[in-house]
C-alpha cells in the first residue's frame, strides 16, 4: 500500500562541543572558596565553548537536502523538519506503524528502531520524532505517573478553622498547610528588601491552564496579606511537535505557583508554560539573555530514569550543568514512588529500584517530601534513591554523606540498586496535606510534589539576599549544601519511605514486583529519604552571604 502524504515531524538532537569540560568547569564556579566561585558564564561565553561544531551542522545539513529535506531549522542543540511518511524511509531505513494515542485518540505515525547513517554518529546524540511520549511529564498510566495531583480533598470556606486564615496563626497542624506555617517553621525572615532575584516555575502543560492568576491573587489575599508582594507574570514557551504536554489539571500549578510565590516573596516570579519536553524548556532557557535567565527554577515534573535512553539523559543533564554555569539553581522534586515505585525496570524487565529523572541527575537539587511537625519526619512517599545511569564519580560533594549512610544501612537491599550512583534527593520539604485556591475553591492537596515548589522559594529568597549584598547568586546549590550550607539545614531523623509493596501510595494496586522490607529510613546525616533535611532560610542566608 501507498504511504499516506501526511507529515512527521522529526528533531535531530547534536552532539555539543567539549562536553568533557562542563563537570569540572561547573565544580569550580559553585564550590564555595574556589578563586572561581560565582564567576558565572555568559549566554556568549556557553554558546562559544558548548554548541556544535561548524561541521556537524554542516554534514547534518547536507545530509537532509540529499535525501530531499530542503526546509529546516537550526537551532541551538539541535535541527528540526517535517517531511513526508514516504521520504522517512528514505531517511531512516526502519518500521512503520500507525496507532491512536492520547486523550482524543489521534491517530500518529510511530517510527522504530531508526538511526541516522554511520557517518553521522558522531554528530547526532538522538533523535526525537512527533509525539515522543518517552518524554517528561507523561500522563498518567499503570506503570508511571506525571508528578503532579493523585488526592485532593475539597474543603468550603467556613469548614477552615479560623486561626489558618492570614497569617495570624502562629502553629502548625498536621491537618492542613500554609504559607503562615511553612514560614514560620522553616524560619522565613518577615521582612525582605526588593532586589534584583528572578525566579520561575515550570509547568509542562496546555497552555490554557495558566489562565487562572484570579486564583493566585485570591491565596495572597487570604493568606498572606502581610507579606510584601513582586508581579507575577508568564511565559509561554511555543508549543512543539514533540512531547504530549501531558497535564490539563490546574491544581499542580497553583500548588506551584501559590507556595513558591508565598515562600518567595518579594522576588519577582514568572510561570514558564511548556508545551513540549524537558529538551524543549532547556533549549529555550539556554537561549535566553542573561538578563531575562531565572536565578532559582523549579519544575516538578518527571519520571522513571530508565524510560529514556543513556543518551537522552545524559544530554539533557549536560544542559542543566550549562545552566548551572550560567547562574542557575535548578530545582527538581524527587518523585512520590517512595523507594522505587513498581520496582520493575522496564526497559530490562527485572527487578529493580527504579530511578527518577531528572532528580537523578547530579546537577540539579532533587527536593524529597517530609509531614508531621513534632517531629517533621520522612513522607512515606518521599521519592529516592540511587542512579542507574550518574555515577557518583560525577557528584563528589556527597560521596562522603552517602557512604556513611551505605556503610551503616541498606546492605540488605543492595542488589536491587546501584551502590555507585548518583544519589537523591538533596534536600526535603514538606509535601501533604497543602491548603490551595483552585477555581476560587478551597482545596486541601494530598500526595503531591509541594515541597518542590516550597524549598524553591526559600532558595529564590536566598539568591535574593546574595544579590542585595553585591554578590552573585549561588548558581548550582549541591557543593554548597553539602558543605558550608548544611548548617541552615534540619536533619530529619524520623520517619522511612516505604515502595515495592504492590501499592500506590494511595493504597491502589499497582502492577509491579514485591521486595519485602523496602524501607528508606531517615537517619542522622544524608538519607535517600530526605536527603540533608528541610530548609532553615535565615540560616540558608546567613552562610550564603558568607561564601565568596
Amino acid at each position: 500500500a501507498a504511504f499516506s502524504p501526511e507529515l512527521i515531524y522529526f528533531r535531530l538532537v547534536l552532539r555539543p562541543q567539549n562536553t568533557n569540560l562542563i563537570p569540572s568547569k561547573l565544580l569550580e564556579l559553585s564550590t564555595p572558596g574556589h578563586h572561581q566561585y560565582g564567576q558565572h558564564l555568559s549566554q556568549r561565553e556557553i554558546h562559544q565553548i558548548f554548541s556544535p561544531s561548524s561541521q556537524t551542522i554542516g554534514s547534518v545539513s547536507e545530509w537532509l537536502i540529499d535525501t530531499g529535506v530542503t526546509h529546516f531549522e537550526i537551532n541551538n542543540q539541535s535541527v528540526s523538519f517535517s517531511t513526508t511518511i514516504q521520504n522517512s524511509k528514505k531517511l531512516f531505513p526502519a518500521n512503520l506503524s500507525k496507532r491512536s494515542e492520547g486523550f482524543n485518540d489521534e491517530t500518529t505515525w510511530r517510527i522504530h528502531n531508526y538511526a541516522v547513517p554511520d557517518r553521522l554518529k558522531t554528530h547526532v546524540n538522538f533523535i526525537q520524532h512527533t509525539h515522543h511520549h518517552e518524554y517528561f511529564p507523561l500522563q498518567h498510566n499503570d506503570k508511571i505517573e506525571t508528578i503532579g495531583l493523585h488526592n485532593k480533598t475539597r474543603r468550603s470556606t467556613n469548614t477552615i478553622p479560623q486561626d489558618y486564615i492570614g497569617v495570624c496563626t502562629s502553629k502548625c497542624n498536621s491537618r492542613i498547610v500554609t504559607p503562615a506555617c511553612l514560614r514560620q517553621l522553616y524560619s522565613v525572615p518577615e521582612t525582605h528588601n526588593r532586589n534584583a532575584s528572578r525566579a520561575a516555575f515550570v509547568t509542562f502543560s496546555d497552555l490554557n491552564t495558566f489562565g487562572r492568576l484570579n486564583d493566585l491573587s485570591t491565596f495572597e489575599y487570604r493568606y498572606t496579606p502581610n507579606v510584601e508582594k513582586e508581579g507575577f507574570s508568564v511565559k509561554r514557551f511555543k508549543p512543539k511537535a514533540f512531547g504530549s504536554g501531558g497535564v490539563d489539571d490546574s491544581v499542580q500549578i497553583n500548588v506551584d505557583a501559590q507556595y513558591m510565590k508565598a515562600m518567595s516573596a518579594p522576588v519577582l516570579l514568572e510561570g514558564y508554560s511548556v508545551g513540549g519536553n524537558w529538551f524543549d524548556l532547556l533549549e529555550e532557557l539556554l537561549s535566553m539573555t542573561d538578563e531575562d535567565l531565572p536565578h532559582t527554577l523549579v519544575a516538578s515534573y518527571g519520571g522513571q530514569e530508565s524510560l529514556l535512553s543513556r543518551e537522552e539523559a545524559v544530554h539533557i543533564c549536560d544542559m542543566i550543568e550549562m545552566l548551572g554555569m550560567r547562574g542557575v539553581s535548578v530545582i527538581v522534586s524527587s518523585g512520590l514512588d517512595g523507594v522505587g515505585g513498581s520496582c520493575w525496570e522496564l526497559d530490562k524487565n527485572r527487578t529493580r529500584f527504579g530511578a527518577h529523572f531528572p532528580a537523578s541527575c547530579p546537577y540539579v537539587t532533587a527536593v524529597g517530601g517530609t509531614i508531621g511537625f513534632d517531629p517533621e519526619r520522612a513522607a512515606s512517599f518521599s521519592g529516592g534513591g540511587f542512579s542507574e545511569y550518574f555515577n557518583r564519580s560525577l557528584a563528589p560533594w556527597q560521596e562522603k554523606d552517602v557512604s556513611e549512610f551505605l556503610n551503616m544501612n541498606a546492605n540488605n537491599l543492595s542488589s536491587f540498586f546501584n551502590r555507585n550512583g548518583r544519589s537523591y534527593p538533596d534536600v526535603s520539604a514538606q509535601t501533604h496535606a497543602f491548603l490551595i485556591i483552585d477555581h476560587g475553591t478551597e482545596y486541601q492537596v494530598n500526595f503531591s510534589s509541594s515541597s518542590c515548589p516550597t524549598f524553591g522559594g526559600a532558595i529564590a529568597l536566598v539568591n535574593g539576599a546574595r544579590i542585595s549584598n553585591g554578590q552573585r547568586p549561588l548558581g548550582f546549590l549541591n557543593p554548597f549544601l553539602y558543605g558550608q550550607g548544611r548548617v541552615g539545614l534540619n536533619d530529619i531523623s524520623t520517619g522511612y519511605s516505604v515502595g515495592c509493596n504492590g501499592l500506590e501510595r494511595n493504597g491502589r494496586p499497582i502492577v509491579g514486583h514485591i521486595i519485602d522490607g523496602a524501607k528508606w529510613h531517615a537517619t542522622n546525616g544524608w538519607d535517600p529519604a530526605t536527603g540533608l533535611g528541610t530548609p532553615n532560610v535565615t540560616r540558608l542566608i546567613e552562610a550564603a552571604t558568607e561564601c565568596m
